[in-house]
């Protein structure tokens, strides 16, 4: 006997043998009924015939989805990225069973963001100024097992970026020499070399600029007022690019000194027990180099107080035991006769040891162009209480130690059950109340305009945190960090919500731990209870 084709079959490839055996292999992706037609002969004298049919039922099975680019399938897409631009990827997804395709992203890149556009394209943005490489993953899944993966690397491709040069503000009084610096608060993020040569000025004194920023100025005899000069600010890349600013320089004929003393609560948490605060804002990096109160409601600098910049930063904040810095303070000199109207106004630095010091980290606080006379002297913070001397006191050029800390010394109280308790009381010592984080001069842990919502909000709302996550971290300098530790916290170990319950909820003047008690600040012209 003889087996033949006869037709068929219509959906695949047949090997059929003359002894009738066969193999037999359906196109791809295809399932359902495919046949074919066969004689099988005797060889016979006739040669007699006869015909069948032969059924194969392929059942179907999930075929995974395919992403493809161009036509191909891809695993891997390699991208070119310049530095701050935003990058569009596309692929295309293809499921021959018409299954609904689900895509995501299971990998994000680690020096930038992506998101899908359309499940089609991914949108690729590196974080500002990043150049290297980074990825991201992409899966397709259809739902039933099946699933496809793509894995695109970004080359992110340097770019020269422009410095950016910044205004500064300087004092220095007549027959005296100033020498700082005009790049505390400038930036070139990446080179190569910043070079800063002088454009104009300045013209009432004689000035020494040097190519790393450093100078001196001493101003010329019996001027006194501002005197200016612009410098320019050049990356030495290629093109070279450069900015501008202006440093202008007050130059009064005398100055009144004084050397307060204060200890910030927040900063004495978790130090290990004694009153040497901690300066984990300084060891973080976190300080910045030009006074942060300039623009933060309820501090208003007077008398040509505000814009104070560190004179020299790699050396001012630098490890110096327990005269390293540990934050910006505001101190207020106020009239004798209306203690509620702040005659002048100064930002200055606090030591760990409590020491209260100019820009130059060492000095007395000065105020240029103040006469000497009788103040109040008050003294502040971004997210602590302030606290007021309880009289005027006699200030001059020679500069006058003012304790804050000494629990044997009467402070200003606004309200009466606020005597002696005017700050905190800390192994012996005063220090400022910590927890005043939304600026309403109190301190407030539940109820209206409370300062653990401003902890909250700040947290949730962060452009960091997408998913607006409770235990998410904020790691930055900002007035919701309570406890000076450059962290803001809401949960967790060493959060910024305990610290503020455990100062109003806990407080004395608590007496029946309401947690709505208001802890208030007192200083004449803060808001009541």
């Amino acid at each position: 006997t003889l087996i033949t084709l006869v037709a068929g079959p219509m959906n695949g490839m047949l090997m059929l043998n003359m002894d009738g055996t066969f193999t037999y292999t359906p196109d791809m992706d295809f399932n359902g009924m495919d046949t074919f037609q066969y004689s099988y002969c005797d060889d016979g004298v006739p040669n007699l015939c006869d015909t069948a049919t032969a059924n194969i039922n392929l059942a179907p099975v999930n075929d995974p989805p395919r992403i493809t680019q161009n036509g191909n399938d891809v695993d891997t897409i390699f991208v070119t990225v310049p530095e701050d631009m935003i990058d569009t990827t596309c692929v295309t997804v293809i499921d021959v069973d018409g299954d609904m395709v689900a895509c995501s992203l299971i990998s994000l890149p680690m020096n930038g963001t992506a998101a899908l556009l359309n499940d089609t394209c991914i949108v690729y943005q590196p974080d500002m100024n990043y150049f290297g490489p980074d990825q991201t993953i992409k899966i397709a899944d259809d739902g039933n097992g099946g699933t496809d993966t793509v894995v695109v690397i970004y080359d992110v491709t340097p770019v020269n970026d422009p410095p950016v040069a910044m205004d500064d503000t300087y004092n220095v009084v007549q027959g005296n020499t100033l020498m700082a610096t005009v790049i505390a608060n400038d930036v070139d993020v990446d080179g190569p070399d910043t070079l800063v040569t002088l454009v104009a000025g300045p013209f009432n004194g004689m000035l020494m600029l040097n190519l790393d920023g450093s100078f001196s100025y001493t101003p010329n005899g019996g001027f006194t007022g501002t005197d200016t000069f612009q410098y320019a600010y050049c990356d030495g890349g290629t093109p070279e690019l450069c900015d501008t600013a202006m440093v202008a320089i007050n130059v009064a004929d005398n100055v009144l000194n004084i050397r307060p003393v204060v200890l910030l609560q927040g900063a004495l948490l978790g130090n290990g027990g004694g009153l040497l605060m901690r300066d984990d804002l300084r060891s973080g990096g976190y300080i910045p180099t030009v006074e942060p109160y300039s623009g933060l409601a309820s501090f208003e600098h007077r008398n040509g107080g505000g814009g104070e910049t560190i004179t020299m930063p790699a050396t001012v904040l630098a490890d110096s035991g327990a005269n390293s810095i540990v934050d910006w303070v505001f101190v207020e000199l106020r009239s004798a006769a209306d203690s509620a109207q702040v005659v002048a106004t100064r930002s200055a630095l606090v030591q760990r040891d409590g020491d209260v010091v100019d820009v130059d980290g060492t000095s007395a606080v000065m105020f240029p162009g103040v006469i000497d006379g009788d103040y109040f002297v008050s003294i502040r913070h971004r997210n602590h209480l302030g606290a007021m001397t309880a009289g005027a006191v006699s200030l001059s050029s020679v500069a006058m130690v003012i304790d804050f800390t000494d629990i044997n010394t009467d402070f200003y109280n606004r309200i009466a059950q606020f005597d002696g308790f005017e700050q905190a009381t800390v192994e012996g010592a005063y220090a400022l109340y910590l927890g005043n984080t939304n600026f309403n001069d109190r301190v407030n842990y539940a109820g209206q305009a409370n300062d653990t919502d401003a902890i909250f909000q700040a947290i949730v709302n962060d452009a960091g945190n997408p998913g607006m996550l409770q235990s998410f971290v904020i790691d930055r300098y900002i007035s919701t960090d309570v406890n000076l530790d450059g962290l803001t916290k809401y949960t967790g170990l060493a959060n910024d919500v305990d610290p503020v319950f455990n100062v109003a909820v806990t407080s004395a003047l608590n007496g029946s731990g309401i947690v709505t008690f208001n802890l208030v600040e007192q200083l004449p012209d803060s808001g009541g209870l």
